[in-house]
């Protein structure tokens, strides 16, 4: 997922030819109020006119405490992006809150019912300790993401290379997604230059159960795809436990033992889901 300013026109046009999953048009961040409405302009104009292909559209709003979400959304709800990323939220009731919002500018417009999804940062101590509960909260929401670096201000955590600080909140957050069968996203790795640094810190990611990771700079795009992608062993692996299941004709919790190891139904799936990136 690539962070795209709101304000900067020739950022969002050239994020379509940098191939990554996700552009997340931000209309949050670091902008001043006084730039707030020329930015949802800007956002609203880039989701009308430019056509980004198989690449998911995200765009971030405003945090509820501002009040100017509602204007976010009646901005970009009716351009239909694929899902709109709330950050800094504490609650379950935050989370209903702008499902609510959505639905009733759905319901305004006749759009299809939950067509625009939610993504739910997870940046302070009140939304971690909340995590099961907001991972529940809407039907709409389909990712779980962590912010990093507001979370650890938040805690007054010092960030470090290694993350250390944040083993704690990923753990959670990727247990909490998987209760509600949700992705987690985790959060960026800030110094865009130590690439030997963001492959590590992505390896870590992956390993502890994160499906993707945001990335703030275009060179970090590649190496967090390769970090991902299922290696040639992971995928002959996959494909011959899907095959077993299939000649098994698994039903319920069964469990069997393949090539050495007691199998069920969720490795399985787990089997599935790298198989996915090859497009089978």
């Amino acid at each position: 997922m690539l962070f795209v300013p709101g304000t900067k026109p020739a950022f969002i046009e050239n994020a379509r030819a940098l191939h990554p999953d996700c552009v997340i048009l931000d209309l949050e961040g670091d902008l001043p109020v006084s730039e707030k409405d020329s930015a949802r302009i800007l956002v609203r104009t880039a989701l009308r006119n430019l056509d980004f292909g198989s690449i998911e559209v995200i765009v971030r709003i405003n945090t509820l405490e501002t009040g100017l979400f509602l204007k976010d959304l009646q901005a970009v709800v009716p351009q239909k992006p694929d899902a709109v990323r709330v950050p800094f939220i504490r609650s379950a009731e935050d989370v209903r809150k702008v499902s609510s919002a959505i639905a009733k500018i759905e319901s305004r417009l006749k759009m299809p019912r939950n067509g625009i999804r939610l993504h739910v940062m997870i940046e302070n101590a009140q939304a971690a300790s909340s995590a099961f509960e907001i991972s529940l909260a809407s039907s709409r929401t389909d990712v779980l993401a962590l912010g990093g670096q507001d979370y650890a201000a938040n805690l007054r955590l010092t960030r470090t290379r290694k993350g250390e600080e944040l083993a704690s909140v990923r753990n959670q957050m990727v247990q909490a997604a998987r209760c509600a069968n949700l992705d987690a996203i985790d959060t960026l790795y800030p110094d865009f230059k130590d690439i030997e640094g963001l492959i590590e810190d992505t390896r870590y990611s992956k390993a502890v159960g994160f499906d993707g990771r945001i990335v703030i700079n275009p060179i970090q795009i590649k190496h967090v795809h390769q970090v991902y992608k299922p290696t040639e062993q992971e995928l002959a692996a996959a494909r011959r436990l899907v095959t077993n299941a299939k000649l098994e004709t698994v039903e319920g919790d069964k469990v069997w033992t393949f090539e050495g190891r007691m199998i069920d139904p969720a490795l399985i799936n787990h089997a599935k889901r790298t198989i996915l990136w090859t497009g089978e």
